[in-house]
């Protein structure tokens, strides 16, 4: 058990007055420091691995180096009896993404946040660092003022001319929060640069413009898939208002391929326009309109703003795959995905998505039923879900659609198997997929799920 507890005073000098937070790397105190007689927050490290640790003590390390408004100012770091502490200033004040759920931003207000994280990001990268976790709950906002955002929490930064020698990530793990994480962190890239962090400043420009988060979705798998396959609504289609010279930043900033994006945040800082002729009147609250959470494909007709995935399919069945991992496979499971005619994208944590589409119903699902039978046989006791959409009346399919579908059946499964637990798991298809198999595949119905448990030699 830790020995900083409220009460105590560490190193006789900071009085640990209450909790703040708590999380899974461990506590933040509300003290009060007796030698500046500044209030302080005192954060320690829960018992953990060796890379936690090592993440600690670079974060405190990276923080002593900086002074800048844009962060929380370095008091002091070290251990004391037994347990490692960092202390620094007290912010007072309400998350962004607090300020986005509540109130929400004007046109001006998002800008304006922009603006301060941008300029902070380029005196972070300048000093050659790289945040990897900029998202709204890391933004504080002294006194709930928007023109005062803070980023905090260095636990996952890290030195550029360390991005490919050296990295603090587990095979199988994922450091970042999906939904904001940039394309190449997802995909488990070694050389992860400044464009990482302008990605999820653009992700927060968008929430901040349109008060929806451009990567929806109800589970990592959903967001990360979409970070790295889909493009968020148009912005117009929410905030009509908002200049072009803004729209184009923000999609600079979130396109897939790093070196599209813009290569530093002082690039940004000009590309941003002056906020003294920006729309002012309307605050966007964070889910002011419904329908940005994952939904059911039928539910698409009620004129949901549509993500886009760039190159428009002409085919009228689309196929999804989606995999997790409960172990590191040393298999290519993109080249298995490819031997079924399929495109796979595979994440740092291990998760898969395969995507397959095609005019002929029956071939194009017995295609995807053989890659989730084949990626079963190499992700042993592994939760597989392939789900299949159709175009209706010689339309186009979907495959945005097809995604969420996957995405919700493979939530819906993962809550089943948290509460009753499956030793074989497998595969779990949907009804389409089942319809459009021929009778050599064996398929099992257990309620509302049904199993796909392998296919009769030819």
């Amino acid at each position: 058990m830790s020995s900083i507890v409220p009460g105590v005073t560490v190193e006789d000098r900071f009085v640990i007055e209450r909790i703040a937070g708590a999380g899974g790397m461990g506590r933040v105190f509300y003290g009060f420091d007796a030698s500046s007689e500044q209030p302080v927050a005192v954060k320690i490290l829960a018992d953990g691995l060796d890379e936690e640790l090592e993440r600690f003590w670079r974060e405190a390390e990276i923080l002593a180096q900086i002074d800048h408004p844009g962060l929380a100012k370095y008091v002091a770091h070290g251990t004391w009896e037994g347990t490692p502490y960092l202390v620094q200033d007290w912010i007072e004040g309400i998350t962004l993404a607090k300020y986005l759920a509540g109130t929400g931003c004007t046109v001006r207000e998002a800008v304006v946040v922009g603006r301060v994280l941008a300029e902070t990001l380029a005196v972070l990268h300048g000093l050659g660092i790289i945040h990897r976790d900029v998202k709204p709950s890391n933004v504080i906002l002294v006194n709930g003022e928007i023109a005062k955002p803070r980023l905090v929490d260095f636990g996952i930064a890290r030195r550029i001319e360390d991005a490919v020698a050296h990295s603090l990530t587990r095979t199988g793990s994922f450091l970042g929060t999906p939904g904001y994480t940039s394309p190449e962190q997802v995909q488990g890239k070694k050389s992860i640069g400044p464009p990482a962090d302008l990605f999820a400043l653009g992700a927060i420009l968008y929430e901040s413009v349109t008060g929806a988060p451009g990567f929806a979705g109800i589970n990592g798998i959903a967001r990360n898939t979409k970070v790295v396959m889909l493009d968020p609504p148009a912005i117009g289609t929410y905030c009509p208002e908002a200049p072009a010279e803004l729209v184009a930043t923000i999609e600079r900033l979130l396109r897939k391929d790093p070196a599209e994006r813009f290569q530093s945040a002082s690039e940004v800082v000009a590309a941003l326009p002056a906020v003294d002729a920006l729309p002012d009147d309307l605050h966007r609250r964070r889910g002011w309109q419904e329908g940005m959470q994952t939904i059911r494909p039928q539910a698409s007709a009620l004129g949901t703003p549509r993500m886009s995935l760039g190159v428009q399919t002409g085919h009228h069945i689309a196929c999804v795959i989606l995999a997790v991992p409960t172990h590191r496979s040393e298999h290519d499971c993109s080249a298995i995905a490819s031997a079924y005619g399929m495109t796979a994208q595979v994440h740092e944590d291990g998760s898969v998505t395969a995507l397959g589409t095609g005019d002929d119903r029956i071939a194009t699902a017995t295609a995807a039923a053989r890659c989730a039978l084949a990626l079963a046989a190499t992700l042993e006791k592994s939760p597989i879900v392939v789900v299949s959409y159709l175009g209706e009346q010689g339309e186009s399919v979907s495959v945005v659609d097809a995604l969420e579908w996957a995405f919700e059946v493979l939530e819906v499964w993962g809550v089943r198997l948290a509460v009753e637990p499956d030793d074989v798991v497998g595969v779990r298809i949907d009804d389409a997929t089942a319809g459009a198999l021929p009778p050599r595949f064996h398929v099992t119905r257990d309620g509302a799920a049904i199993h796909l448990l392998g296919e009769d030699a030819a």
